[in-house]
């Protein structure tokens, strides 16, 4: 078997990998993304009649490996010995944020390694959104969701006149204040903005809703995760108003 990056072949049997999986979840616990690892291992074979030559043929080597992964983007795939695709691989379709190279190359042989088999390692990444077949709908899903509701007034109201000489005077302005609440919360989308919930009480509402909506995070070259927003509702009445936040459904 082999190793391939981009349209480079590395030696047939020249490379040991393993391959691991990181499972990312919301705050509701389901799962939506996974993160893929590649960690890849090697040797250069050095040539060369002298030393000279063989140390010659190692800083080519070495430099082309730098330069092969330094360029980002690149598909790598373990071939199978008849050419086929192994169930080892990271491609750049369908992925969130492209195949990258994380850490490496490194050599840890470091000048040993010049005149004779010269080691590598390096790690590559690459993330993707699980099939819609798991039940998911990553349009409509979120990240968070949180809500709360504060409530106030309803009894006296009192304030303190303060006066040029002596201390401050505690007096009462009104008997029974307004009823006040507080609806307030926020939520990330996915792959797109949510609606917020509607408000408790719409007929009680002291002014228009405060809406805001956050820049989602930049994913790659093309793609941008979780889609901010946040609400708030200030309501006022005569007499007491009672609810509960709203509760993440979907």
């Amino acid at each position: 078997m082999k190793l391939r990056i981009g349209t480079f072949d590395f030696d047939a049997n020249g490379t040991e990998i393993t391959i691991r999986a990181e499972v990312f979840r919301n705050d509701a616990q389901i799962p939506y993304k996974r993160k893929q690892t590649l960690n890849v291992a090697g040797w250069l074979a050095i040539t060369g009649a002298t030393v000279a030559e063989q140390q010659a043929n190692c800083t080519l080597q070495m430099n082309n490996l730098i330069t092969l992964l330094a360029k980002p983007y690149n598909d790598i795939i373990f071939l199978q010995d008849n050419g086929a695709e192994s169930a080892t691989f990271l491609k750049n379709q369908n992925s969130v944020a492209g195949v990258v190279i994380t850490s490496g190359p490194h050599f840890p042989d470091g000048i040993n390694g010049y005149t004779a088999v010269q080691r590598f390692e390096f790690t590559a990444e690459a993330e993707y959104y699980l099939p819609t077949s798991a039940g998911i709908n990553l349009n409509t899903l979120l990240l968070s969701f949180t809500e709360s509701m504060q409530f106030s007034g309803g009894g006296p109201r009192f304030v303190y006149k303060e006066s040029l000489r002596g201390l401050p005077q505690k007096q009462q302005t009104v008997r029974n204040a307004i009823y006040k609440v507080t609806q307030r919360g926020s939520s990330v989308g996915l792959r797109g903005y949510p609606s917020p919930p509607p408000p408790k009480f719409p007929l009680n509402l002291l002014e228009n809703p405060q809406v805001s909506k956050e820049t989602p995070k930049r994913m790659g070259l093309s793609n941008y995760e979780g889609y901010g927003i946040s609400w708030t509702y200030e309501y006022g009445s005569a007499t007491p108003l009672n609810a509960v936040p709203t509760l993440w459904v979907g």
